[in-house]
């Protein structure tokens, strides 16, 4: 059984870990620390588990009696943790620039977490997002040209200070797919979306025809089991509540439009921490993670 610690865990993203954690067969929450809320319920922070769980918040943190630790909203604890408890397995929910820590991205990265890491961090949402649109493209080399976002944020993005568009972060990660990518990546964001859905659309100059990239992205995404390839434009209904990510691939004038979708809050954050922490332990990808479809 895994014994699960959540560190800062007063946050919205914490709560999100527990509601997935509470019901996950493989794992016991062993504590979650917040200081200004000591000894507090849980319930009384993260609303909708009266019922569920009798968890209070503890006075210190505990890895004494874990052997999982999420970190939330604190980088500098994250690696302070990663430093104190060699063996602990660790998952931050903020970006961290270590070589101990693989990047969290379980579509770019689930070998290097299945074969031996240790720790990993959850890339931000928009990074996440912009991410899954491009990697069957980076894999084939096809990113040559500038690259076009246009990222519609929901309000529990823009409320929180933590989260940001790294393009450093992004141009990283394309690289371990297409060595020497360097093309710019222009994002332009805005804050009218709805509470929780996370929509991008990302364009990019390619000779491949509309079938060609379907059968592309069908291929790189085949094996995963939470982004999938679809037909229409993603309605955000499809993907609120879930770990789904919806990718809709359009051409017009030589360029490919990949609109994508998903629930900033679970695929976006907790639900990605949860996949990790899946791959190392050497659990099922989907255990614990199947979750509410939304009916339209």
């Amino acid at each position: 059984m895994i014994k699960a610690g959540i560190y800062a865990a007063e946050s919205a993203v914490a709560g999100e870990i527990v509601r997935i954690l509470i019901n996950h067969p493989d794992v016991e929450i062993s504590w979650l620390y917040a200081e200004p809320h000591a000894g507090r319920a849980l319930v009384d922070i993260h609303h909708g588990l009266i019922g569920e769980t009798d968890l209070r918040f503890v006075n210190r943190p505990r890895p004494e009696e874990a052997n999982m630790l999420f970190v939330c909203g604190d980088a500098e604890a994250a690696l302070d943790f990663a430093s104190a408890e060699p063996d602990m397995k660790i998952v931050s929910l903020v970006p961290v620039q270590s070589q101990d820590m693989v990047y969290g991205l379980p579509e770019l990265n689930r070998k290097a977490m299945v074969r031996g890491a240790l720790r990993a961090a959850v890339p931000s949402a928009e990074a996440n997002i912009i991410l899954l649109s491009l990697l069957p493209l980076a894999k084939e080399g096809l990113l040559t040209s500038d690259i076009d976002v246009s990222i519609t944020l929901p309000s529990c993005l823009v409320s929180d200070s933590s989260h940001g568009i790294s393009q450093k972060e992004i141009s990283d990660a394309l690289c371990s797919l297409q060595p020497g990518f360097a093309s710019k990546i222009r994002i332009e964001a805005d804050a009218s979306g709805q509470a929780r859905v996370l929509t991008a659309t990302v364009s990019v100059d390619t000779d491949l025809n509309i079938g060609e990239l379907v059968r592309l992205y069908e291929e790189f995404y085949d094996d995963h089991n939470f982004t999938f390839v679809v037909d229409r434009i993603p309605s955000p209904r499809e993907v609120e509540g879930t770990n789904k990510c919806l990718l809709y691939l359009d051409k017009a004038d030589g360029r490919v439009t990949v609109s994508a979708a998903f629930d900033a809050p679970l695929k976006g954050a907790a639900g990605t921490a949860v996949h990790c922490m899946n791959l190392l332990f050497g659990l099922a990808e989907r255990i614990g993670l199947s979750l509410k479809a939304s009916a339209l």
